[in-house]
């Protein structure tokens, strides 16, 4: 338990960011920078940063066969997933996208289930389902706005990232097992950024680039602290805990959301807020503690393998 303890401090840290970020990514696309170009500051921005920062790193030799490995994985964990979430926000509100990432976690069980090999336990199904109670519990507490002017595209656009990220979790696991999580994210950018160009290149043109300095702030934000950060964070989190419990703390994002909100708006929470909280809570532990008496969890695994 104690080895993977900076690991949950990491995933917990991780989900902040994010939370922060939905306070953040509106605001700059699509009126400021068109979302297939932020997609691609986003990514050529954390690319920058992880090869500055592999140069501290040794060098590691890469396996001419994992270079596809890489490829595939910039495909659903930088290009698809990204472009997917940032074209879908303007057509549907944060609600039904909260609502709809709560998905992620399931997605990586079923993955993870046929992909890894791993059990699907009484106790897992358990946690997911309270914490998927909670998280929507939460999410439905808020006033539901007119943003929203195609939220079928919008909604599985949404879904669409959170399955390709689940995906992207779960396919990175081995490559995490077998480099430093610098490595694999200096590759797996490389070639999402190759990819995104002559995507994203035609917004970046089109943009004035006269952004008012919170803008500035913003895209900032988004290239350190939701990119860099946060996939750093998350290839740390997932060499040492199982994917589905990595994922499984997308749940507190309403959570962290709805504290953010107090803190900016003022807004208390009521008490369908606090119990969906406990929810939240007793998920995650079911999920990443709990073990079922005639089981393994992953976790016994990998701890074995430590």
């Amino acid at each position: 338990m104690k080895k993977t303890i900076p690991a949950h401090i990491a995933l917990f840290v991780l989900n902040l960011l994010y939370a922060i970020s939905y306070f953040v990514i509106k605001s700059v696309t699509p009126d400021f920078l068109g979302a297939n170009g932020f997609v691609l500051v986003r990514a050529s921005g954390a690319l920058v940063l992880f090869w500055f920062f592999g140069i501290f790193m040794p060098k590691e030799k890469i396996d001419k066969s994992d270079y596809i490995k890489f490829g595939i994985a910039a495909l659903f964990g930088v290009v698809f997933n990204q472009l997917s979430f940032f074209n879908g926000m303007p057509f549907t509100s944060p609600n039904y996208s909260a609502i709809i990432m709560t998905s992620t976690p399931i997605i990586v069980l079923i993955i993870s289930a046929i992909y890894l090999k791993e059990e699907i336990t009484r106790n897992k199904v358990l946690g997911m389902f309270l914490g998927g109670v909670g998280a929507v519990t939460i999410i439905l507490q808020n006033k539901i706005t007119q943003d929203a002017p195609n939220p079928i595209l919008g909604n599985l656009l949404i879904f669409s990232n959170a399955a390709n990220f689940g995906f992207y979790i779960v396919y990175c696991k081995p490559l995490m097992e077998k480099y430093n999580p610098l490595t694999v994210l200096k590759w797996v950018f490389l070639f999402g950024s190759i990819i995104l160009f002559p995507i994203g290149i035609t917004d970046i043109q089109e943009a004035s680039w006269s952004f008012p300095t919170e803008i500035w702030i913003g895209i900032i934000y988004v290239i350190v602290g939701i990119t860099f950060l946060t996939f750093l964070l998350n290839m740390y989190a997932i060499k040492r805990v199982s994917p589905n419990i990595a994922t499984t703390y997308i749940f507190l994002q309403p959570f962290l959301s709805a504290i953010l909100s107090f803190i900016i708006k003022g807004t208390l929470m009521d008490i369908w807020s606090i119990t969906a909280s406990a929810l939240i809570f007793i998920g995650v532990y079911f999920v990443s503690f709990k073990k079922d008496k005639d089981n393994k969890t992953p976790q016994d695994i990998l701890d074995k393998t430590d």
